[in-house]
């Protein structure tokens, strides 16, 4: 599917595991350039190095809390 996203970017929370990984997935199918928050920087680290090597786009992770 192309969205129109090549060379976008996406911010996506909870982007280390479940719906928000899928979510960036997609994104980056789309070519969109990521930024990843979630809590857990190793899950992170993982959700990067999976995404890139299946797609040739950058990928910034930021482990933070934004529970209030």
């Amino acid at each position: 599917m192309n969205l129109g996203l090549d060379g976008k970017t996406a911010l996506i929370t909870g982007g280390s595991k479940g719906i928000g990984r899928a979510c960036a997935v997609a994104f980056a199918a789309e070519g969109c350039a990521l930024h990843l928050v979630a809590r857990d920087e190793t899950r992170l680290e993982a959700a990067r190095e999976a995404i890139r090597a299946e797609h040739s786009v950058a990928v910034h992770i930021h482990a933070a809390d934004l529970r209030d």
